[in-house]
C-alpha cells in the first residue's frame, strides 16, 4: 500500500533523532551590493547552495522532510530517479547512508 505525502508537511527535528545534525541550519543571506545599487533596494541572496559541504543545497532541505516521513513509516530503502548531471541521486545516497538505510538510484 502506498500513500502520497507532500514533502512540505511540517516536521519536528525532535521527532526523529537520526535527523538531528544531518541537515544544515538556516540558509545564509548574502548582501548583493551591485544588484542593490542597480535596483535601488537592499538585495540579499538566499544561499541554499551553502547548506552543506557537498553542494546539495535545496535538495538536502527537501530530503529532510521526505526522510522524516519515510522513517516514521518504517522505510528501509530510499529510491531516487534523476538525470546524470542532477545532484538529486548523490544527495539521496548521502542521506540514506547517514540514516543507516539502503538507497537505490535509477
Amino acid at each position: 500500500m502506498t500513500s502520497q505525502i507532500h514533502w512540505s508537511e511540517k516536521v519536528s527535528r525532535e521527532a526523529e533523532p537520526r535527523l538531528n545534525g544531518l541537515f544544515g541550519g538556516r540558509s545564509k543571506l548574502e548582501f548583493c551590493p551591485r544588484g542593490s545599487q542597480r535596483l535601488g533596494v537592499q538585495l540579499f541572496l538566499k544561499r541554499e547552495d551553502q547548506l552543506d559541504d557537498f553542494g546539495f543545497g535545496h535538495k538536502i532541505r527537501k530530503l529532510k522532510f521526505l526522510a522524516h516521513v519515510a522513517l516514521q513509516q518504517g522505510a528501509q530503502t530510499m529510491i531516487s530517479a534523476g538525470s546524470l548531471p542532477s545532484g538529486q541521486n548523490p544527495a539521496v545516497a548521502f542521506v540514506a547512508k547517514q540514516l543507516g538505510i539502503l538507497s537505490h538510484l535509477i
